[in-house]
């Protein structure tokens, strides 16, 4: 039995971190790139929400608020 693989296409440079979401019953993905951008994901079809871009530099890393806290998320950039 072979399981189903999606690829999510978007961005233009290697990956360096993701962070999975779950708010209110939603599948949501949220990955940065060397590309200076942060991308928003749905899990559920598998296509892009919205595309974050307010670095000037790579993104190094992504991190979310704990469940209940709200919709925040922070990044880490070579920019600072």
């Amino acid at each position: 039995m072979t399981t189903p693989v999606k690829r999510l296409v978007g961005h233009s440079g290697p990956v360096y971190a993701l962070k999975f979401l779950a708010p209110e019953g939603v599948n949501l993905l949220l990955t940065c790139s060397q590309d200076k951008t942060i991308r928003l994901w749905s899990l559920d079809t598998f296509t892009q929400v919205t595309c974050f871009k307010a670095h000037s530099l790579p993104v190094w890393d992504v991190d979310v608020a704990p469940l209940g806290c709200g919709p925040y998320f922070v990044s880490a950039s070579a920019d600072r």
